[in-house]
C-alpha cells in the first residue's frame, strides 16, 4: 500500500510549499498591516502641523485687524489736528 495515491516525497514537497506559502502570505499581510500603521500616523502628524499652521494663520490675521484698527485711530488723530 506504499504510495498509492502520490508518492512520499511529492507530499512532503507539496506540504513544505503549502507551509512556506502561508508563512509567506502571514509575514506579507503581517508586514502590510505595519505600513498602513505606519500610513495613519504619518497622515496623524501631518493634520497636526496643519492645525499648527491654522493656528498661525489666525493668530497673523489678528495682528492685521489690529494693526488696522491702530492704522485707523491714528488717521483720525491726524486728521483733528
Amino acid at each position: 500500500m506504499k504510495g498509492i495515491f502520490l508518492p512520499r516525497w511529492l507530499i512532503f514537497c507539496i506540504s513544505f510549499v503549502l507551509v512556506g506559502g502561508l508563512g509567506y502570505l502571514i509575514f506579507y499581510l503581517s508586514k502590510r498591516q505595519l505600513g498602513f500603521k505606519k500610513g495613519l500616523k504619518e497622515i496623524e502628524e501631518a493634520l497636526v502641523e496643519i492645525k499648527k499652521i491654522e493656528e498661525r494663520e489666525k493668530e497673523a490675521q489678528r495682528l492685521r485687524e489690529k494693526f488696522e484698527e491702530e492704522k485707523k485711530k491714528l488717521e483720525e488723530r491726524l486728521k483733528q489736528h
